[in-house]
């Protein structure tokens, strides 16, 4: 029969490898199970992405990369939001341990005297808040702070914005469903 082609004859499976099919699509199968079990096993990654439009009037998602695992285990993500007037951006890493987010979260400042004077209290675990690099200009407001095994990198113009919005993103990381109080104020105190 002319024109006709059947698999072993077009050398697609040929007479000696008809396995080599079977698990390359095992392995592509397994891949897209272990990108599935990561987003269903860290559900958190799914509330950080959706905490700034549920509390936020206006807020929407703009940009976002799926959580990712790097090699050493840790799980990255990265987000961006907007209102339309302001924009706010996170790097969320989910290290192996709280201890492993410890070391890591302290080994940049390792020896920098000067990171201290940057040190903020009520947000997280641990916090740097950095103002606008070049005096008198505007630029982002960068905040880099830790929630239990959570690193988080965030910037936004404004230092009031950035740091409501980081409280939210805590609230996410607890998985409280309860609205915590921002400030003082708030609280009664």
């Amino acid at each position: 029969m002319t024109g006709t082609c059947t698999p072993k004859d077009s050398g697609i499976i040929g007479d000696r490898r008809p396995w080599c099919w079977a698990t390359a699509v095992l392995l592509i199968l397994i891949g897209f199970s272990t990108v599935a079990a990561d987003q269903q096993q860290n559900p958190v990654f799914e509330r950080i992405k959706q905490s700034l439009p549920r509390r936020e009037v206006g807020w929407r998602l703009a940009e976002a990369d799926e959580p990712f695992r790097h090699r050493s285990g840790v799980i990255q993500a990265s987000y961006v939001w907007s209102s339309g007037v302001e924009e706010v951006r996170a790097t969320v890493i989910m290290h192996n341990s709280s201890k492993a987010a410890r070391a890591q979260f302290k080994r940049p400042s390792k020896g920098e005297s000067a990171m201290e004077s940057f040190r903020v209290n009520g947000l997280g675990d641990e916090a740097y808040l950095f103002p606008p690099i070049i005096l008198h200009q505007d630029g982002p407001f960068n905040l880099r702070f830790r929630k239990a095994r959570f690193e988080i990198s965030m910037s936004a113009d404004s230092k009031v914005t950035l740091e409501r919005c980081a409280k939210i993103i805590i609230e996410a990381i607890a998985g409280s469903g309860d609205r915590m109080p921002v400030n003082a104020a708030e609280t009664g105190r």
